[in-house]
């Protein structure tokens, strides 16, 4: 067992990728279990999921890792966002999601996740020293309890199969689980199940993700992805193939039947097709039968975007120079609530937005007047943005003005602010200046 987290559940991205490296480097764990991940939703390609794809693909280890509890939508952190990851949800004793499973599309992309899901409400296990409480054990709750199930069923299966890698793991994990009712973006391919995975004869690529589908929809395709099925048994077996779950359309298969040979594997396509589906998120499942018994099921899922326009936004300081910045939106309707966005180094940031109007703003550290050593706080606001179209707007710090409000603390490090709306400047009520 390798520890990356302080005694009070915290630590860098760098002992989490240095942790990583251990298990699949120098000890070669072909199941790595990580019961972790940021509170930040993530597109899989910040540095942890980077680390989890590199070495999935280069020592063949599988990554199963916590899903996260936030408990909404597009919610899932690192590294459990990563493509490699096997990522999991968790169910209570009835399988039905756990109030505070992280939840798919993923973040950025909306690409299909989470991939499983296991039991992780009011779980029983060995208490550390560092939970509260008395006795032997205690119970708790969340998808780091659901992930250790999932790396268990795993290691069983990594026994049997010796040879087999991370991938085909999770592919087997996924097509021989329980099915569920709720939503693939929900729960994955459904619940892991041990005797189901570890006796299985046939299994098959565990999901498919039939794509992105984004207003308004003129340059959107239909999308392929092929599907394979093993058979592991001493006879070849004929499977019959049908699509459940979503509109007719929306998944088709090029072939209803495929015989797999013995030992061997067959593979088929399947089309995904937006123009069929509704706004939001489609899931379903493709069931393998034989003689009308279901031996494998391939999770499948497509988002199609309601209307929607990109705002790109670029920040600048006083120099002109791309800045990052942390933006507060606000839509200008009753009953929304004002949020977060963050600019990054490159200055840029382009958020998808549903029509309407909308108002941002900014802080900007600046250059006071008494000095190199005096700083001051600069105010940055779009107050009204129609978007109606895609548009583009610049918070430009080379137009911040001294503002005619003024405080002590501002006589004496500056005070700045500038707004726009459209091509219209003015200048606005600031906040008092900080120093440093």
């Amino acid at each position: 067992m390798g520890k990356v987290l302080s005694d009070q559940g915290s630590g860098s991205e760098s002992q989490i990728i240095a942790g990583m490296e251990w298990a699949a480097r120098d000890v070669h764990a072909k199941v790595v279990s990580m019961s972790l991940g940021s509170t930040e939703p993530s597109d899989g390609t910040d540095p942890m999921a980077q680390a989890v794809n590199t070495l999935s693909q280069e020592t063949g280890a599988l990554f199963v890792v916590a899903a996260g509890n936030t408990g909404t939508p597009s919610s899932i952190g690192s590294p459990g966002a990563a493509d490699s990851a096997l990522t999991v949800g968790a169910v209570d004793a009835d399988d039905q999601a756990a109030y505070f499973t992280s939840a798919g599309p993923r973040h950025g992309d909306n690409a299909l996740k989470p991939d499983l899901s296991a039991p992780g409400v009011d779980i029983l296990a060995a208490r550390s020293q560092l939970v509260d409480g008395s006795g032997y054990y205690t119970s708790m709750s969340g998808t780091s309890m659901a992930t250790p199930h999932v790396a268990g069923v795993a290691a069983l299966l990594a026994q049997e199969h010796p040879d087999w890698t991370g991938a085909r793991l999770k592919d087997a994990l996924m097509s021989t689980s329980r099915q569920l009712d709720d939503s693939v973006y929900e729960l994955g391919a459904g619940r892991v199940s041990v005797p189901d995975a570890v006796d299985a004869h046939v299994t098959a690529t565990g999901s498919a993700d039939l794509g992105y589908y984004s207003w308004p929809y003129d340059a959107d395709k239909p999308v392929t992805r092929t599907l394979t099925y093993a058979n592991l048994s001493d006879v070849a077996v004929q499977l019959t193939l049908v699509a459940q779950g979503a509109p007719a359309g929306v998944a088709t298969l090029d072939d209803s039947t495929l015989t797999v040979p013995a030992h061997g594997t067959a593979s088929t396509t399947v089309t995904g097709d937006g123009s069929k589906a509704e706004v939001g998120d489609t899931s379903g499942q493709i069931v393998a039968s034989v003689a009308g018994t279901p031996v494998a099921h391939t999770a499948f899922g497509l988002v199609k975007e309601e209307e929607r326009y990109t705002l790109t936004v670029h920040v600048k300081d006083r120099d002109g120079a791309a800045t990052p910045a942390d933006l507060v939106v606000q839509r200008l309707a009753k009953g929304y609530d004002p949020f977060p966005e963050t600019v990054d180094d490159s200055g840029t940031v382009k958020l998808r937005l549903q029509p309407g109007t909308y108002g941002l703003a900014s802080f900007l550290d600046v250059h006071g007047s008494h000095g190199a050593d005096s700083l001051g706080l600069g105010f940055l606001a779009a107050p009204e943005i129609t978007l109606d179209r895609d548009r583009e707007m610049t918070l430009d710090g080379r137009r911040l003005r001294r503002s005619p409000r003024r405080c002590d603390n501002a006589r004496r490090h500056g005070s700045w602010s500038w707004s726009t709306t459209g091509e219209r400047t003015a200048r606005i009520s600031s906040k008092p200046s900080r120093f440093r």
